[in-house]
């Protein structure tokens, strides 16, 4: 799919949009197939590029490119904090936050946000896309193990994560980390583990809370694309 490498540079304001609006981030780590993008020139000893070898425990998985196995191995970033955001590289911090917009006062509980706009379909068909397939995996395991059912999905926005909520999941379910990092690709059977299920994890257990937070979803396929991106550059939303 060309959209998997369609490059506009996104980490390079991404990240910059992170050292601007959230200082009291300690460390920022990217993970990569041992690949430095080309404008980046060492100017923050808080930026750390982390390998794919640092962080999948069978190596023979590697190398990869199913996101979903990248991410279901992101808690072992070595040196990782136990409280911790995961950005997409198309994520932007359009003004400044603070830590309790995405955790609670005392730090026990992680924020997450709702989507109002897109829910988990009732059924799969050939035509589903892996983004569904792997939502859909996460309520049937979510139901079979713990009682919990959903349709809801989430806002495309920085995650809040526990590493200590994610080893506790991985020490119930081994299985399911392990065959998410072992599908080299997309695949019938991913789940969309720090995304989506660890979200709902949280939220059945009392770990995870819902909140509010502004934002807005510009995709470069939309419409109203150039409309959006002047908005936000002009407007407060």
């Amino acid at each position: 799919m060309a959209s998997r490498f369609r490059e506009n540079e996104e980490l390079k304001f991404s990240l910059r949009s992170v050292l601007l609006n959230a200082s009291w981030v300690r460390s920022i780590y990217i993970v990569t197939d041992n690949q430095v993008p080309n404008w980046y020139k060492e100017f923050d000893q808080r930026v750390k590029f982390i390998s794919h070898e640092d962080i999948f425990l069978n190596k023979a998985d590697l190398p990869t490119f199913n996101s979903h196995a990248i991410e279901s191995n992101l808690h072992r970033i070595p040196g990782l904090s136990e409280h911790f955001l995961y950005f997409n590289d198309d994520f932007f911090l359009r003004s400044a936050v603070k830590p309790c917009d995405f955790f609670s006062k005392d730090g026990a509980q992680t924020k997450f946000f709702w989507s109002e706009q897109v829910f988990i379909p009732e059924s799969l068909d050939e035509e589903s896309v892996p983004v569904d397939i792997a939502a859909w995996n996460n309520v049937a395991f979510l139901e079979k193990n713990y009682g919990y059912t959903t349709n809801r999905k989430f806002k495309h926005t920085p995650m809040a994560l526990k590493k200590s909520v994610l080893e506790q999941l991985e020490s119930e379910h081994p299985e399911i980390f392990i065959s998410n990092a072992a599908a080299r690709f997309r695949s019938n059977n991913d789940y969309s583990i720090v995304s989506a299920l660890i979200h709902h994890y949280g939220y059945a257990n009392k770990s995870a809370i819902p909140a509010n937070i502004s934002y807005l979803y510009a995709s470069f396929d939309d419409e109203l694309f150039k409309f959006k991106m002047q908005f936000i550059t002009t407007k407060k939303i």
